[in-house]
């Protein structure tokens, strides 16, 4: 795959972007998180707008940014290069599959920020948040960590809210709201369009 070129001419190979090998783990992971810092998951971070405001913000955490499009998360990669960002990771990856490769209570938060509604009903095993996903994200967050949802799908936004509020693992938390600067690329068009925005947070009970 092709990638942009620099300013210079010279191609940035990436740096902070792990890839699964050949036996389904994901080399360089488990030393990433062998601190004790906290850590928080942006899956479909996309080309990582939120991801790098709130990783810049908040050095002390540790953040892995989750996509299934390389090209993405290599364009992300070439972000955090240019401003010099260290304490990111990039992952190419289904979140189930992360998910699983994670220690269990290992997470201190997993944003899911605009994901595909898949409206369609004949499309609606497509979608990330539904009981598999709940599972995977209980085991994976810490007890008291947050899951935090966002999505301008009015409908979806109801699935999700059903699915997790019936889930005797989970409670309601205030939502989260993105600070100035943090909107995704998918917030940021919505906002100019003047779309509603729907926001819920649960907390893993402790």
């Amino acid at each position: 795959m092709a990638r942009e070129r620099s300013s210079r001419g010279t191609r940035q190979a990436p740096r902070y972007l792990l890839l699964p090998d050949e036996q389904g783990g994901i080399p360089g992971l488990n030393a990433f998180l062998a601190s004790d810092a906290p850590v928080e998951a942006d899956i479909g971070c996309g080309r990582g707008r939120f991801l790098l405001a709130r990783a810049m913000r908040d050095p002390a955490t540790l953040w892995l940014g989750v996509d299934r499009m390389r090209i993405r998360l290599e364009k992300c990669d070439r972000r955090l290069q240019e401003a010099d960002i260290r304490n990111v990771r990039l992952i190419r990856a289904d979140a189930l599959e992360f998910l699983s490769w994670l220690p269990p209570g290992r997470l201190r938060a997993i944003y899911v920020l605009f994901p595909d509604p898949w409206p369609k009903r004949r499309h609606h095993d497509r979608r990330l948040v539904r009981p598999a996903f709940a599972d995977a994200a209980c085991r994976a967050l810490e007890p008291n960590g947050l899951l935090h949802l966002a999505t301008d799908d009015a409908p979806y936004f109801a699935w999700m809210r059903r699915l997790l509020e019936g889930d005797m693992r989970l409670e309601p938390a205030p939502a989260f709201q993105p600070q100035p600067g943090e909107e995704t690329e998918f917030e940021s068009l919505f906002l100019k369009q003047a779309r509603p925005i729907h926001r819920a947070s649960f907390q893993r009970r402790g």
